[in-house]
């Protein structure tokens, strides 16, 4: 607590897999003034590849700016390199370095992207690419790795949800899974994952970037999006949305 501001953070429940940012006056959770609460998921554990995928999406920002302008410095992108299994040497130039870090981050958000049914990956491949371009910047890849990780956590809690929508009905067999994804699909949007994410990593520069770009807390498109992480939250706690 600093200069008379306040800021809380919390778990709903033991059993909640999100958290409640509330934030008044400072922005922190990545949310206006005016005491604005969200609600954003917190990750499950049951998607086997999201740790290396958050980490090597964490080495990728923290490296993309210093792969030179001219020539393709040594260490940061041998860094990132090294997370995707390039082989450094075959990047001559920064254009093609970008290219391959590029279109290793497509590959890793369309594979997160698939394992949450078809339903979900059928209107992604379109957004993964649409935020880089032939030819990629540093600007176009950090787009796309803040998309990818927030497709891997919107995978994991995609994961323990479809365990208890077949659970509750296990004899409904692949039925049970159809009806989830198709349910999970016609809510996830990514941008839930990436305001969770920017308040996970206290970046409220970036929420409040999600928050003005769908016109403000107060518009249709925010509460529209605001419902989608409802329903995304009790499919993930329960399975169901009745």
């Amino acid at each position: 607590m600093s200069n008379g501001r306040s800021h809380q953070c919390s778990m709903e429940s033991s059993r909640s897999r999100w958290t409640s940012c509330r934030s008044q006056d400072d922005g922190k959770c990545g949310l206006a003034s005016n005491d604005t609460e969200v609600l954003v998921p917190s990750p499950g554990q049951a998607y086997a590849n999201a740790g290396l995928q958050h980490t090597n999406n964490q080495i990728v920002l923290q490296n993309i700016d210093n792969v030179g302008a001219t020539g393709v410095s040594g260490q940061a992108f041998r860094n990132i390199a090294s997370a995707f299994g390039f082989n450094p040497g075959d990047a001559k130039d920064p254009a093609t370095a970008y290219d391959m870090v590029g279109k290793g981050l497509e590959r890793s958000a369309l594979q997160a992207a698939q394992s949450m049914g078809p339903q979900t990956n059928a209107g992604l491949a379109a957004q993964v690419a649409a935020n880089g371009s032939t030819h990629y910047t540093p600007a176009a890849i950090k787009e796309i790795t803040k998309l990818n990780d927030a497709i891997t956590t919107g995978a994991q809690s995609y994961q323990p949800g479809l365990e208890r929508a077949i659970a509750a009905n296990p004899s409904a067999g692949v039925f049970a899974k159809r009806s989830f994804d198709q349910a999970w699909g016609a809510n996830f949007d990514p941008r839930i994952y990436q305001m969770y994410n920017a308040a996970k990593s206290g970046d409220a520069a970036e929420v409040n970037s999600i928050v003005s770009s769908l016109g403000g807390k107060n518009s249709a498109q925010f509460k529209a999006l605001m419902q989608k992480a409802a329903n995304l939250q009790k499919l993930s706690n329960t399975g169901v949305l009745q």
